[in-house]
């Protein structure tokens, strides 16, 4: 360099240039220095001094240049009123702090800069906090945390509280700001975890925050809240929407009817959809509301539209929507008393006054209980409901006692089994108290069977199951035998859907009692063959020989779907192309899913929820009704890049290939294997043709024997071959239609095919 300098100019001035070049070489010593000089220089005002190190000599341009010094130079520059120069000192800070995003000292002392009131917006302080903020909002890589943006720029407000000697001294506040920025990390979420995961981090870090900066604004929380409660509402991106209500729950202010409006409101655009996006969005406005109810400070005022929006929403067709009403009305039910007149009075005045299907809790309830998922809770809160006389709310209809009794049966019988293996104590007190209340809400009706065989079973004098169960189904014969006897199978076979296997055996020995009553032979109200569905699904699963000896009993079925769909229905329904084909033409249970959860016309029932919560929301009194919002679709990284593109095609092109190789040595196998499902095909069909048959021809029809129906492995080559010929599609029709009634019109004006 000084070789540079020398040969620059002439031979007489080389000796001067020399000694040029070292004394600036000596004042430019830092490199931090000469950057500043360079920067002095290029944005120093035209006709001020720049304050260059290379125009004054100063001792202090030879210290060691630390953030503060850098960020006072470029405030001095900030503070000048010539427009250019506030622009490229903005430029000076911007490009500093973005290359320097890791030097803590640097970003914290820009943001003590960054603090300014609202007239002070046209100062060096305000074009700082412009700079500083523009930097958050447009990087992700800012540096900038957000405890930092938010906590440091409050601090100072402390020495401005009349009575602050009562608060946190300035060490203090500073102390538990650098403790929190240490726990940053561990405080902070990410886009990849779940609700389990990140909301303990947004209490904790919400909770700190509030605690912090409270006594500078009382009611940050209620504001704070409202813009998370509007962005959650309103915002058309799912993750913001998403986390928005995760952070309104954290903070949970006292809520206001016209907030909740905007929770129902936008409950009733979601609910019930198909798009699993959308689903996990449902659960978490129904998870906020259930947060309200649990509060400490809840206003008991919103309790009536917080009660029926709780009743729509049990007639979602989401299971997992439904198990987090469950949640919901079980955090009601401790605030709740449905015997006391007042509180019944303030409900009923309430309720919309356009209601589409039942208006009460227990019918809606009762879905829960075909579904291993929602069963357990959805017993808890029947029991509790059971302590409760007024059934105004609960279930007005004639219903209330004879459901009540139905359900609790397969418990009992199972409670009586346990008892012998030494069960849970606390399950079978439970349960004594639950058959005690059925029986006095029985007695309350003046069924004394039903009150003395309750009562009976709550003091365990029942010295066998069978005798139990003899005595239950005769009770049930005796008060609801001729009218309601559809209600009880149909609440019966829906517990057979359930998964839970001792459920299902409990079940189906009720089932089996009661199809040997008289009444069950007589077709009047009953909905068709398509009740016998769950039995039918049993079939192919260890539990076949259990549902076979209920389809054995005689029983007569009338109305409904032909048998035949309902077999192919029942046995095939996790193959089918579309389920919503089976679900148009189901009228009793639809196609469960496989915890047992299933709902017949989802789309009708999906409207009717819907607009029995924008009833609910009219009781708000909002001056209009919400717009829907559609979520944007979620950007899939991997339709951006071709290359992957290209090797998932060619990934799937050689899977296919495999599959093929594959396919061809084990086809002759899975033929073998579909024999026994064929001819269980065809011997079921023969027990719904003799439930829909007439009640004169059925005792003409032979009983079907099922000895060799299950014996699928084991059988050999000669065995194939000479149960050929069952196999054939004509065979098998043929068999199908071995009933009386195949000449005849079937009791709902169709033919048999």
């Amino acid at each position: 360099m000084k070789k540079a300098a020398a040969s620059s100019v002439s031979a007489d001035g080389a000796t001067s240039a020399v000694e040029q070049f070292q004394e600036e070489t000596l004042m430019l010593s830092y490199a931090s220095v000469g950057a500043l000089s360079i920067l002095c220089k290029a944005f120093c005002p035209p006709g001020v001094s720049s304050g260059s190190p290379s125009v004054r000599h100063s001792p202090d341009y030879l210290k060691p240049l630390t953030p503060s010094n850098v960020l006072e130079r470029l405030s001095a520059i900030l503070t000048s009123s010539h427009l250019p120069t506030q622009e490229r000192g903005k430029k000076a800070l911007k490009s500093l702090l973005a290359s320097n995003n890791a030097d803590k000292s640097l970003l914290d002392e820009a943001m003590k800069r960054a603090v300014v009131t609202t007239d002070q917006s046209d100062t060096n302080n305000g074009r700082f906090f412009e700079v500083i903020s523009q930097a958050i909002a447009s990087s992700g890589n800012h540096g900038f945390t957000f405890a930092q943006a938010l906590l440091r720029a409050w601090a100072p407000g402390y020495d401005e509280i009349p009575e602050h000697a009562n608060f946190r001294s300035r060490a203090m506040l500073r102390n538990e700001l650098l403790e929190m920025e240490t726990e940053a990390e561990k405080m902070y979420w990410s886009e990849e975890e779940n609700t389990s995961e990140s909301e303990p981090k947004m209490h904790s870090f919400c909770s700190r925050v509030i605690q912090f900066l409270e006594p500078l604004c009382p009611s940050l929380r209620e504001k704070w809240g409202t813009v998370a409660l509007e962005w959650s509402t309103s915002c058309s991106i799912r993750s913001v929407a998403f986390r928005s209500l995760q952070i309104f729950r954290a903070l949970l202010p006292r809520l206001k009817t016209q907030q909740l409006a905007l929770i129902i409101g936008r409950l009733s655009n979601t609910i019930s959809a198909s798009d699993d996006a959308v689903k996990l969005f449902t659960t978490e406005l129904i998870l906020t509301v259930h947060a309200i109810v649990s509060s400490n400070n809840f206003d008991m005022s919103l309790l009536p539209q917080i009660f029926w929006c709780t009743c729509a929403t049990l007639t979602t067709t989401v299971e997992q929507e439904f198990a987090e009403a469950l949640k919901l009305l079980e955090s009601l039910l401790k605030i709740v008393d449905f015997d006391d007149p007042f509180i019944i009075e303030q409900l009923l005045a309430r309720r919309p006054l356009e209601w589409t299907g039942s208006a009460s809790l227990q019918p809606n309830l009762l879905n829960g209980l075909r579904s291993s998922v929602t069963t357990a809770r959805t017993l808890r809160i029947l029991q509790s409901l059971s302590e409760f006389k007024d059934a105004k709310i609960i279930d007005s209809s004639n219903g209330r006692v004879r459901d009540l009794y139905t359900l609790s049966l397969p418990w009992c019988l199972h409670s009586m089994i346990a008892e012998k293996t030494g069960g849970d104590k606390s399950t079978d007190d439970a349960l004594r108290r639950f058959a005690e209340n059925i029986g006095d809400l029985a007695k309350q009706e003046g069924r004394v069977s039903i009150h003395k065989i309750m009562t009976s079973f709550a003091k365990g004098h029942f010295r066998t199951k069978d005798d139990f169960l003899r005595q239950s189904v005769a009770s049930l014969r005796e008060h609801y035998g001729v009218e309601h006897w559809t209600e009880i199978v149909t609440l019966l076979m829906g517990l057979v859907l359930n998964r839970e296997r001792w459920l299902r055996i409990q079940s189906m020995q009720i089932l089996k009692v009661l199809f040997q009553q008289r009444e069950t032979r007589n077709p009047v109200e009953l909905l068709g063959s398509e009740l016998l569905m769950p039995l039918l699904r049993l079939l192919e699963t260890d539990l076949a020989s259990q549902a076979l000896d209920v389809l054995e009993e005689p029983m007569a079925m009338s109305g409904g779907l032909a048998a035949k769909h309902v077999l192919r229905m029942s046995m095939h329904s996790r193959t089918l192309p579309n389920s919503q084909e089976v679900d148009s033409v189901a009228t009793v249970f639809g196609v469960p899913e496989e915890s047992g959860w299933s709902v017949v016309k989802a789309d009708e029932l999906r409207d009717a929820c819907r607009s029995n919560l924008m009833e609910v929301f009219d009781t708000c009194s909002m001056p209009t009704r919400p717009s829907r919002i559609e979520f944007e679709p979620e950007e899939i990284e991997v339709l951006a890049e071709p290359s992957r593109v290209e090797d998932l095609g060619g990934l799937v092109q050689n899977l296919h290939d495999l599959t093929t190789f594959f396919q061809d040595d084990i086809k002759p196998t899975s033929m073998n294997g579909a024999v026994p499902n064929r001819r269980l095909e065809a011997r079921v069909a023969a027990i719904l043709a003799k439930s829909t048959a007439h009640e004169e021809t059925v005792m003409d029809i032979p009983s079907t024997p099922f000895v060799d129906v299950f014996r699928v492995a084991g059988m050999s080559s000669d065995e194939d071959s000479d149960q050929s010929s069952v196999n054939s599609d004509e065979e098998l029709d043929a068999f199908y239609f071995d009933s009386p009634t195949v000449y005849r019109s079937a009791p709902n004006g169709s033919h048999f095919p």
